[in-house]
């Protein structure tokens, strides 16, 4: 349509996004919308806490399986690799999430990552713990 036009995007999980753009006849106008949970993912453990790490293994066939979703937060520019750490609650969803490096990673390349991690449910097979970790450093598919 030619015109003023306002996007929205309400999806569960994300706080909504909202853009407004005039397009002009014969024009092309491409929004993606850079969404972001409504969760900040900010849990950290307490000292009191028992906290069992993840089998690596695991989170990396997780991760394989769903390998689109990560490469595609990887830019050209971006860090040859990005290094986190995940803690996952007891309904199997990621609760706490942060970045270990490198230093000056962009901030959008973290929340991608982030987003990617908490579409996904872990299966949690060890009990007794009151979370569970892990670390990962996934690689740019665009560097070598």
């Amino acid at each position: 349509p030619d015109g003023p036009v306002t996007v929205d995007v309400r999806l569960s999980g994300f706080k909504d996004f909202h853009e407004a753009v005039v397009v002009r006849p014969g024009q092309v106008e491409r929004i993606t919308p850079q969404l972001q949970l409504e969760d900040p993912l900010d849990f950290r453990p307490s000292g009191s806490m028992v906290v069992t790490p993840l089998k690596p293994a695991y989170v990396q066939r997780l991760v394989a399986t769903h390998k689109e979703m990560f490469d595609a937060c990887f830019g050209v520019d971006d860090p040859p690799f990005l290094e986190v750490r995940g803690y996952v609650a007891g309904s199997g969803g990621l609760a706490g999430f942060e970045t270990l490096g490198p230093a000056g990673a962009p901030d959008e390349l973290s929340r991608c990552i982030a987003r990617a991690f908490r579409a996904q449910t872990f299966i949690i097979d060890e009990p007794g713990a009151d979370c569970w970790s892990f670390e990962m450093t996934l690689k740019n598919p665009h560097r070598k």
